[in-house]
């Protein structure tokens, strides 16, 4: 059928996809229906529990752009975003990530509570945070070093009473970022401490 008419079917399954201003609901749930036997997030040590808490999933045809599909695990970052995670460990480094909709710190909102004091996890990557929060703890992954500055907003906007441990790759943009956040939350008077957890 598709041949026929010279339709492509990864362009059928790109146009069920909602444009990047509307909700992504229906596609998180098909997503998160498609994880399968093979489960990369329990592959990489996250438990049930919180892929269900966070309706993680796979879209094994995820237009990666140029008409490359890839098979992507999806970690939604807000009603109308999320991050595509390549799940081939041999991808190369413009192959690894994909954006969708405005960028959004993941688990911002859901971490940072005015009446909590338990300390929360900064970390660089969405993968990291949701590993601590498997451990059990507090955490939010920033989805790129270049988020810092929005974290440092969000946290002179909201003036949260938990302290925060920062957490980013131990790389240089990684350091630069820890080092510019831990400043900013020190001249507002945050308690926050940096830790390599790697």
């Amino acid at each position: 059928g598709c041949d026929k008419l010279r339709i492509s079917f990864y362009d059928s399954l790109d146009k069920m996809r909602p444009s990047p201003n509307s909700s992504l609901t229906t596609y998180f749930d098909k997503c998160h229906k498609s994880i399968g036997k093979f489960n990369y997030f329990t592959s990489r040590g996250l438990s049930l529990k919180t892929i269900e808490r966070f309706n993680l999933g796979i879209d094994r045809h995820f237009n990666a752009g140029h008409d490359i599909y890839i098979k992507a695990a999806i970690i939604p970052t807000g009603p109308s975003s999320f991050v595509a995670r390549n799940t081939d460990p041999n991808a190369g480094p413009k192959m690894r990530y994909r954006k969708h909709g405005k960028t959004m710190i993941f688990n911002l909102e859901n971490a940072l509570l005015q009446d909590d004091t338990k300390p929360v996890i900064l970390t660089e990557g969405e993968i990291d945070a949701l590993s601590c929060i498997d451990a059990g703890f507090n955490a939010i992954g920033l989805g790129s070093t270049s988020n810092a500055a929005a974290f440092i907003r969000y946290i002179r906007e909201t003036r949260p009473a938990q302290p925060v441990i920062i957490a980013m790759d131990n790389d240089d943009n990684g350091l630069a970022a820890a080092n510019k956040i831990y400043q900013a939350l020190r001249e507002m008077s945050i308690n926050c401490e940096i830790h390599n957890l790697y």
